[in-house]
């Protein structure tokens, strides 16, 4: 970096000090778990930070462990463990951990001393740990060189045209366009890659101490954002089927329900499979509210991150390039629920409805029994006073009941 990046004779620039950082990052806790998981969450990267310090050529049992927290923890960041750059199987190598709110993730870099092109960007290789937990969140990569100052934006967009190809683990084949925005320390732009969030950052020979803020204070925030983005769209897709399944099924039952003169045995099995159906419906909305909350959170968060001196006076092109997916996936969210909390509506008045039906229905039920027990104690007074009572009497309280049965056995075969 300290070094003037010259040109090639053929006029294109010089790239200088290539590098490959990539992040991992794992979630600390989710709103539901309990402190038990919490616990496990962190023993889960502690083993994915000990094979880290193995790949960095350090001595896992060195690495120390991070600490479980709540979701009321109040530090945004804290550093857990680093291994300065040094030389480990003929690559220089860089290790960062650090908590950033509810995820710890691991920052590993990978450095190329020198000129470079940029198929030198084909020489790292990823990390994988030796097993990936259940708490991974996701995956980023910035590819990172040195370049002159002077260079224009359509310059520095074409070089990192050039160098995405180069990325490690990309598609044969592939030259999805590349979009990039300029900023006082150089050009930062995104490759589309539906694994992980990808970038290639040039930076200014001059920049020094402010690129390497970019990288280890901006660029971890701005990843998080994006992979609970893409962490919530692999989500809704399944989820929001799910509840469209639900709903018709509740339409369905709604429909039934709208039947005249349902029985009160009807009325009680379709009330009950509302409950039932509407219970899994309220679940699923619930799930779909919180990814809408996570992604409220996650559009703030970037536009907090937008006014950080570092984006210059781009930062409303840069919210425009890394914000719009989010925004449209929760203005998308936002008018689901809204659909679905009718359907919710709609089931709630019609499950009252069906409920307050049956309950006049099983009132009606009672006042039967009540006259049915009636007519038993009619029959047993007449046995009980049988030589008391003439037959006359006996004859007309028996002409009484009989008709209360029939009537009784006609109402039942109706109900």
């Amino acid at each position: 970096m300290k070094r003037r990046t010259r040109r090639k004779r053929s006029g294109s620039p010089v790239l200088r000090d290539a590098s490959l950082y990539q992040w991992l990052f794992y979630l600390r806790w989710c709103s539901r778990d309990n402190e038990e998981q919490r616990r496990q969450n962190a023993e889960n990267f502690h083993r994915v930070l000990q094979d880290a310090f193995g790949w960095a050529g350090e001595n896992p049992d060195a690495c120390p462990a991070p600490r479980s927290a709540s979701p009321q923890a109040s530090a945004y960041s804290e550093r857990i463990a680093s291994v300065e750059w040094r030389e480990h199987n003929g690559v220089l190598r860089e290790l960062e951990s650090r908590t950033l709110l509810d995820t710890f993730y691991l920052q590993l870099g990978q450095a190329f001393e020198g000129d470079a092109e940029p198929k030198t960007f084909a020489k790292p290789t990823l990390w994988r740990p030796s097993q990936q937990p259940d708490n991974f969140l996701g995956e980023a990569l910035c590819l990172c060189a040195e370049v002159q100052e002077g260079l224009s934006e359509a310059e520095l967009h074409a070089l990192c045209a050039e160098i995405a190809p180069h990325r490690p683990c990309a598609a044969a084949g592939t030259d999805a366009p590349i979009n990039g925005v300029l900023l006082p320390i150089g050009y930062l732009a995104t490759v589309p890659d539906e694994t992980r969030e990808t970038f290639i950052l040039l930076y200014h020979n001059t920049a020094g101490e402010r690129a390497a803020r970019f990288l280890h204070a901006i660029l971890p925030q701005l990843i998080l954002s994006l992979l609970k983005r893409r962490g919530v769209a692999q989500q809704y897709e399944p989820l929001i089927a799910q509840a469209h399944r639900q709903e018709q099924e509740i339409d369905s039952l709604l429909k039934q329900s709208a039947e005249p003169r349902l029985k009160l045995e009807q009325l009680e099995t379709l009330s009950a499979r509302i409950s039932d159906q509407q219970m899994h419906f309220i679940e699923t909305i619930s799930t779909l509210e919180e990814l809408l909350q996570t992604l409220r959170i996650s559009l703030r968060n970037l536009q907090l991150l937008f006014d950080d001196p570092l984006w210059g006076g781009c930062s409303a092109e840069a919210e425009r390039l890394f914000a719009s997916e989010l925004q449209l996936l929760i203005e998308q969210l936002e008018a689901d629920l809204r659909y679905l909390q009718i359907t919710r509506e709609q089931a709630d008045r019609a499950l009252q409805s069906l409920l307050t039906i049956a309950s006049i229905r099983s009132t009606h039920w009672e006042r039967r029994i009540a006259l049915v027990a009636t007519a038993f104690v009619v029959i047993s007074v007449a046995d009980l006073f049988g030589d008391v009572l003439t037959w006359q009497v006996r004859l007309a309280m028996l002409g009484f009941t009989l008709p209360l049965f029939l009537l009784l056995y006609l109402w039942l075969r109706r109900r």
